[in-house]
């Protein structure tokens, strides 16, 4: 029996990515599904393909999530349709790619209006149905950025930071509230390959890239989707996620540095490029999942495997080692136990 029998997701930025992936693992679990993106067309295919493939129920509808009105009309429409809603997704976002100071500030405002302010709207059309019906989980697909930031990325890591906070607060006032029903889970992975490096705006003059070793978007739906059942206020997906979190918060000046020097060389090609603005404004393809980021990551996997368990133990060993020896170890436990905190229910 398909264990999300009957529930009622609505889902932003549903026509490509992760967005897209967990739309497919919802209707393999027998929901209902509300897709929502900008493009129409694309919407169109991504029910089409939906309800071929998994013979789900799909409802899309066209929404810009930077406007608040646009998101209210997405969850009148799936009441409309269903009667309630069970599940809220924020997940629609964009990116630019800049130096902080060559960043064109409309572009910078335009990445906080949908990756920070799109999920507040979100949030808010959820959260108040969710009071009235007394039960709900509202789902933040964030990022490892949003507690570990990287360069060229200042408008992204901000909005990132911004969403996890927003979790956190808005946790507090259902406590105290006293809505044990109602759930708002973050969802942070590292990178994932996604279209999202090809859709993202760009001023450094050079292509773009993700890393070989990018998770795989259907990775990440799984996750969102088992928070369906299993609520936990914050996921840190993946050793690479949480070994960037590890070195932020323990040995900041260290994970600074080192993102500093390698950034250039795992994210920027030798290409030139002429200064673009992505899709920030309007949609633009592929609508695929996969952004083909990913062709050399098995590769790379088996090549690095025999590596990964000494790297693992060489920095939990000096991480423990630095919390032991340097001074005020009463303070690093603290630290310890504020960092482990977050991947726990």
């Amino acid at each position: 029996m398909k264990q999300l029998h009957d529930k009622v997701v609505v889902i932003t930025g549903a026509t490509s990515g992760i967005g897209r992936a967990t739309a497919e693992e919802f209707a393999r679990q027998g929901a209902k599904v509300v897709i929502a993106g900008r493009d129409a067309d694309a919407l169109k295919e991504t029910k089409t393909a939906l309800e071929t493939a998994e013979e789900a129920e799909v409802l899309p509808v066209v929404c810009d999530v930077t406007q608040e009105e646009q998101v209210e009309r997405l969850a009148n429409r799936a009441e409309e349709a269903y009667g309630h809603i069970d599940v809220w997704v924020n997940n629609a976002g964009v990116a630019m790619f800049a130096k902080f100071d060559e960043s064109p500030s409309d572009d910078f405002r335009q990445v906080m209006e949908t990756d920070y302010f799109g999920y507040v709207y979100g949030a808010r059309a959820a959260i108040r149905r969710f009071k009235t019906q007394g039960h709900g989980t509202l789902i933040n697909v964030d990022s490892v950025e949003g507690i570990a930031p990287k360069p060229y990325h200042s408008a992204y890591s901000a909005a990132k930071h911004a969403v996890r906070a927003l979790a956190s607060s808005m946790r507090m006032e259902l406590a105290l509230d006293g809505l044990k029903n109602i759930h708002v889970c973050t969802v942070m992975p590292a990178s994932v390959d996604t279209p999202l490096f090809a859709h993202a705006a760009n001023y450094t003059g050079q292509g773009v890239t993700a890393p070989s070793t990018s998770a795989q978007p259907a990775q990440v739906a799984r996750t969102i989707v088992g928070l369906v059942t299993k609520p936990q206020r914050e996921v840190i997906m993946g050793p690479q996620a949480k070994k960037s979190v590890f070195e932020y918060m323990f040995m900041p000046k260290m994970y600074e540095n080192k993102h500093a020097n390698r950034f250039p060389n795992r994210h920027l090609s030798s290409d030139q490029t002429m200064p673009g603005q992505g899709n920030l404004y309007e949609a633009t393809g592929p609508h695929s999942i996969l952004g083909g980021w990913g062709k050399e990551r098995a590769q790379a996997l088996n090549a690095a495997k025999p590596w990964f368990a000494l790297a693992g133990v060489v920095v939990a060993i000096g991480g423990l080692a630095t919390l032991l020896f340097w001074p005020g170890q009463d303070r690093a436990g603290k630290l310890l136990k504020l960092a482990t905190a977050p991947i726990r229910k």
